[in-house]
């Protein structure tokens, strides 16, 4: 069963064994799938944990990088390793490189399996992770799903920053001044 995801630097295409119920992941929000807590939370040790965001001030402003026709952003994950990220608003997930995983140790063998479609339209293999904080500027991101892009190097940069990150805050791009401005979501 072909199931997707909209995302354009990752298009989920086969979740292996479960169906998918595609919801928006939402600040707080969990996706759920057959009824087990994913994506937007991470199940871990039999506890879901939740996908949480802050930022220092309520705002930051943080300056982009331009390649081309590429934004992109420096962030460091896990409070450990620092990396250089496209700004992707067309991407659902964040995407880190495998080499990023490795540096952060992360175990992509105990990953959720995807198969996704690329922006040039090929099929490549995936695995959902957990990454326990991500960081721009002062703005966190703590227990955020990321794809891992099996097989696929970057040579100049660690992933894709998307929506996943950015819908936890009110973001203004500004690519003239090459500034990338978050916002802390006021919550009801």
């Amino acid at each position: 069963m072909i199931i997707p995801l909209i995302a354009s630097g990752c298009t989920a295409m086969r979740v292996t064994g479960d169906v998918l119920k595609n919801t928006a992941i939402v600040a707080g929000k969990a996706t759920v799938v057959t009824g087990k807590i994913a994506m937007g939370a991470v199940k871990t040790t039999g506890k879901a944990v939740r996908m949480a965001a802050n930022i220092i001030g309520g705002r930051t402003e943080v300056t982009l990088l331009k390649r081309g026709n590429a934004l992109l952003v420096n962030s460091v994950l896990n409070r450990r390793a620092g990396g250089l990220f496209i700004l992707d608003t067309g991407s659902s997930t964040t995407q880190i490189s495998s080499q990023m995983a490795r540096r952060l140790g992360i175990d992509i063998g105990r990953g959720k399996k995807i198969q996704c479609s690329v922006a040039d339209g090929r099929l490549v293999d995936g695995v959902v992770v957990n990454v326990k904080e991500m960081r721009v500027g002062s703005a966190n991101v703590y227990n955020m799903p990321a794809v891992v892009l099996l097989g696929q190097t970057g040579p100049e940069v660690d992933g894709l920053l998307g929506m996943s990150f950015l819908n936890n805050f009110i973001f203004k791009i500004d690519s003239e001044k090459g500034l990338l401005t978050l916002q802390k979501r006021i919550t009801s």
